[in-house]
């Protein structure tokens, strides 16, 4: 995974203790995917304001192997575990010289706008996915 970010911990990020307060990863984690999106091809307005489609995130987990603190460089990393039917599940990677820091997975599901339903991925944003893919 190449790195899509590199972020310094900010004092607005820490916690009392001085490291990263653990629900600052999920919003540095979202924060990624707006940038990667893009990159890859995939407007913001496609994935989060289609008139056809929300993709709401339906799970989210972290697991926090070392701290971060104030003052840290890292890096965030994003790729796809798993694209299903109607799912997609990302894989966000904070790392600091190499290390991994923490792990966030976000699962996103597509659901038509107008029933709320889970619809298949369209056809366009799968391909775009793909390239995201775990090898």
């Amino acid at each position: 995974m190449k790195p899509i970010r590199t972020h310094r911990v900010t004092f607005d990020l820490s916690d009392p203790a001085g490291v990263v307060f653990y629900p600052q990863y999920f919003l540095l984690a979202h924060q990624s995917l707006e940038c990667v999106l893009p990159e890859i091809g995939i407007s913001n307005e496609l994935w989060f304001q289609s008139p056809e489609y929300i993709v709401p995130i339906v799970n989210a987990q972290g697991d926090f192997l070392a701290p971060l603190r104030h003052g840290d460089e890292f890096d965030i990393s994003v790729r796809t575990s798993r694209i299903g039917e109607s799912s997609v599940t990302f894989i966000f990677e904070f790392t600091r010289n190499g290390d991994c820091c923490a792990r966030v997975n976000s699962t996103h599901v597509f659901v038509d706008r107008e029933n709320n339903m889970k619809i298949s991925i369209p056809a366009g944003i799968r391909e775009h996915l793909n390239s995201l893919q775990t090898l």
